[in-house]
């Protein structure tokens, strides 16, 4: 929730947002936060980065830790 409010000091609500994270389930609510500070459109990626490499797997680096 740091970077989303350091996110409303710096950017202007007019510009659209897209959050996401792992699993879809946490970008929901800093998709509602943004929401609530006034930013117009945000979006939140259903089933998150990891339904995101599925869907392209083609666009996702893959590496060895």
């Amino acid at each position: 929730m740091k970077r989303c409010k350091t996110l409303c000091k710096t950017m202007n609500f007019d510009t659209p947002v897209m959050v996401m994270c792992y699993h879809g389930n946490s970008s929901r609510g800093a998709a509602q936060y943004l929401l609530h500070q006034g930013f117009e459109e945000v979006y939140s990626i259903d089933g998150g980065f990891e339904a995101w490499a599925r869907a392209y797997p083609q666009q996702v680096e893959s590496s060895s830790l």
